[in-house]
């Protein structure tokens, strides 16, 4: 098989419209892509989830899009699915912020976790869903949890119900 093509982005990715815009429509990745967002002490990448869509899948195995650490992840609006696991860390203050729409995560095994091991924050009209393990959660106000699957007949399972589980606080 051939090698993933890695492509590494400086600054900020937008899947529907930036921050402080109305959502709009997403585009996609397509193909065997591997994007990684470059961060660490000299480049700071972001990804700002800000879409129309139901049922969008940020990454799933085959169109994928992974978050490596030091990097941010701002969910603002839009029903999204991560269903393959992530690496980015609190490394430089940041993780993941859900303040609308619903971010979906999936069960990646053990120790592993969707949304790396930065911590969570939900709030505003934002959820938190799915299942699997995800690092520490805090829940603001009109934030919320809900540890279940949509009824989507795509899914690989049968069960609705998933179980989160908060490896942190």
């Amino acid at each position: 098989a051939a090698e993933p093509t890695e492509l590494y982005f400086g600054g900020q990715i937008d899947i529907g419209a930036p921050a402080g815009q109305p959502p709009a429509a997403p585009g996609r990745f397509t193909g065997a892509l591997d994007g990684y967002v470059a961060g660490g002490n000299y480049v700071d990448g972001n990804i700002v989830i800000n879409h129309t869509a139901t049922r969008y899948v940020l990454s799933d195995g085959t169109n994928t899009l992974l978050i490596t650490p030091g990097n941010a992840l701002t969910h603002l609006a839009g029903d999204t699915y991560i269903e393959t696991a992530n690496t980015y860390d609190n490394s430089l203050g940041k993780g993941t912020t859900i303040s609308g729409g619903t971010l979906s995560v999936f069960d990646v095994g053990a120790g592993a976790s969707a949304l790396g091991t930065a911590p969570v924050l939900v709030n505003g009209t934002g959820t938190l869903g799915g299942g699997g393990e995800v690092p520490s959660v805090h829940l603001a106000s009109g934030g919320m949890l809900d540890p279940s699957y949509p009824d989507d007949p795509n899914l690989p399972f049968a069960d609705p119900f998933g179980t989160l589980t908060i490896a942190g606080d």
